[in-house]
């Protein structure tokens, strides 16, 4: 969930270059930096939310994560971690979720990121 905090203060704080650095490229996100920046204006107006100084607050964060999930997954003979997690964030009451996708180099990477309706 670091990656998805970081994700969201980077974007939040108009660092976007660094922010695009922890996705995957990929057509969701972005595939050049150009249509990335045009993805988050349209999934999180920055200039709405910096002046409301509200908290990221977490609501959910999927799937569940429990040691008698994890034990399963390993006695089934699947990996333990699960390698696609969404993180749900409340933005000044605004529903925004980011999708984190765990890479061959073992890195989370973000896949996709919007606002929708609760």
């Amino acid at each position: 969930m670091s990656v998805s905090n970081n994700f969201l203060n980077l974007m939040m704080t108009n660092q976007l270059d660094q922010a695009y650095a922890l996705t995957n490229e990929n057509a969701i996100v972005g595939t050049t930096f150009d249509r990335f920046q045009s993805k988050v204006r349209q999934e999180l107006d920055t200039d709405f939310l910096k002046d409301k100084n509200c908290d990221f607050e977490i609501k959910a964060v999927n799937p569940k994560q429990t040691y008698r999930t994890r034990l399963s997954r390993y006695l089934n003979g699947s990996k333990a971690e699960a390698d696609l997690l969404n993180v749900e964030y409340y933005l000044c009451e605004v529903p925004f979720q980011i999708s984190l996708r765990l890479n061959r180099n073992g890195n989370w990477k973000v896949i996709n990121f919007q606002s929708h309706a609760d």
